[in-house]
């Protein structure tokens, strides 16, 4: 199910509107939009779950996609980068190993 922004902002202000019924907010969007069958209540709770705890809703999952920056420490870095040089065919699941250190590449 591919929502439009307007969509998107439609079902969470009307949710807002009906006070939480994901029914009758399922009922009114499909009302304003043709009558749309592919949206679930559970869809419209995901949605509007997702702005309350983000302030968004748009879909590019901001705040999800990453670990926080800080969990690429600069030891880590330095590390990679040395081993990478005397060894350039060795892979960075291998560089650590049984080590309990993780990096992210975002």
């Amino acid at each position: 199910m591919v929502l439009s922004l307007e969509q998107r902002i439609f079902l969470v202000l009307e949710c807002q509107h009906l006070e939480h019924s994901y029914v009758q907010t399922r009922r009114s969007f499909q009302r304003i939009f043709l009558g749309r069958r592919d949206l679930s209540d559970n869809a419209i709770k995901d949605l509007f779950e997702m702005f309350e705890r983000t302030g968004n809703v748009n879909d590019d999952r901001i705040g999800n996609v990453c670990p926080p920056r800080s969990a690429v420490t600069e030891w880590n870095s330095d590390y990679v980068h040395l081993v990478v040089r005397e060894r350039p065919w060795t892979s960075v699941r291998s560089i650590f190993g049984g080590k309990k250190h993780i990096i992210f590449i975002c």
